[in-house]
């Protein structure tokens, strides 16, 4: 089993009034329950992995009476504290609301979303299950009433089940009454009735007032999110650049908004939010790396690495009748990831269109990008022949002709020390009436 580890970790409400906090005596920062310090017996404490035992604490941090200052200073004070339960995976995520409302994600092999009152009380528990699997029915008469949310998106690791990259939480009120909506990359949502402890886990038992609400939330959210980043891009942009560098996590408040653009800038697309034009157009000129592949089409030393929020940014923009102005969605590097030689390639062409009608079978990768630049998306797939498995890619390349899109998709096979260049075809813009392109970005 692939090590999993679980910091500290800690969440502010949107004013600031709250946060929440888990810690772990594994990770030296507090004692067990018990008072017991940690020592090198314990697994988690001795290699900083698979952490348990976590203290969750609501804090308080509004602003205190001159007698309240003098009897308890100005430190936070402790609303509630609860311990991890037996057979309760770690914290992953924590989100908190300004009504004092906290929701705690696990990440694990039984992933859980718990729901906890602003008096400490667990309110609602939903186990996250395989989409394919049998699981039992949900049990809302226990306390706290267990649900259970069915995903395609869960997938398997040995590092644990993942269903929450690029998704989208937040806590909103309707009719008076507290609600909590999380909402995965692929729009599956979760909505809990706080005050009930009751969950909707389909669009089948969402009331369509509720619905609505859920979907009005996630446009104001979206909306305040990058306009309010978009007042700090070079304070965002200094962050990247601080990751970048050394690829190490950094410890930054703005980091947990920025954790959510990518998620933004795919609703900005969903919802169809014209105002956010301007603040796609600033996240598309981000240059920010993400993973990085081995290439059919440039097999050998080259890795191909892939943007984290321009083919994001770039759809968004597309479904909004907007051009991008066609920064690359991938570079191709050599070398040491640190400081890696770059495969030079145009970018921002304005005669993209007539130089894709240049192409042809059999060219070269290589005279490929130097021709027409970074392809707008990547798919590789394999197959199996005899003993062996084969690989092969597709480029496509998204070209605007007046007010419509065409694609051209070049097709590539391995040819040993080189790719081989066997197609160049137009096919119909898929994407624009489809996510597949777009789920398999954000399930990277």
């Amino acid at each position: 089993m692939t090590a999993i580890y679980y910091p500290d970790c800690t969440a502010s409400s949107p004013s600031g009034e709250f946060s929440l906090e888990a810690r772990s005596p594994h990770n030296g920062t507090i004692r067990h329950r018990d008072g017991r310090k940690s020592s090198d017996d314990e697994f988690g404490f001795k290699y900083r992995q698979h952490q348990s035992e976590f203290r969750y604490r609501l804090l308080d941090h509004s602003p205190r009476t001159a007698l309240g200052r003098l009897f308890r200073g100005n430190d936070p004070q402790v609303g509630w504290e609860r311990w991890q339960a037996d057979r309760e995976d770690s914290p992953g995520e924590l989100v908190v609301s300004d009504d004092g409302w906290a929701v705690i994600r696990t990440h694990g092999f039984n992933p859980e979303v718990i729901a906890v009152a602003p008096d400490g009380r667990d309110v609602a528990r939903v186990r996250v299950a395989w989409a394919d699997g049998e699981h039992p029915e949900p049990a809302p008469d226990r306390r706290p009433p267990v649900y259970y949310w069915p995903l395609e998106e869960l997938s398997y690791s040995t590092a644990g089940n993942y269903w929450s990259g690029n998704s989208w939480p937040a806590f909103f009120r309707r009719a008076g009454d507290p609600y909590f909506v999380w909402r995965t990359y692929r729009g599956r949502r979760l909505v809990l009735d706080l005050s009930r402890g009751r969950a909707f886990t389909d669009k089948a038992s969402l009331p369509a007032g509720l619905a609505a609400a859920v979907a009005e939330v996630e446009r104001a959210g979206v909306v305040a999110l990058l306009g309010g980043l978009s007042r700090q891009m070079a304070e965002v942009r200094a962050l990247l650049g601080r990751r970048a560098d050394d690829g190490q996590e950094v410890q930054d408040p703005l980091l947990d908004r920025v954790r959510l653009v990518t998620a933004a800038l795919h609703l900005a697309g969903v919802h169809r939010l014209r105002e956010c034009v301007p603040y796609l157009r600033e996240w598309e000129a981000v240059d920010c790396p993400a993973s990085a592949l081995g290439s059919t089409a440039m097999p050998g030393r080259w890795w191909m690495q892939n943007q984290l929020f321009r083919p994001v940014a770039h759809r968004a923009l597309k479904l909004l009748g907007e051009e991008p102005r066609g920064y690359a969605t991938y570079r191709f590097i050599a070398g040491e990831f640190t400081a890696p030689e770059v495969f030079p390639m145009p970018a921002c062409l304005p005669d993209r269109a007539a130089r894709v009608a240049m192409l042809r079978p059999d060219m070269p990768a290589e005279v490929v990008l130097e021709l027409v630049g970074s392809p707008d998306f990547v798919r590789r797939s394999s197959r199996q022949v005899g003993q062996r498995y084969r690989w092969s890619e597709d480029w496509e390349y998204d070209l605007r002709d007046g007010a419509g899109w065409r694609t051209v998709r070049l097709h590539w096979e391995d040819g040993g020390r080189a790719g081989v260049l066997t197609t160049v075809d137009e096919v119909p813009p898929y994407w624009l009436d489809g996510d597949e392109r777009e789920n398999e970005f954000l399930g990277l």
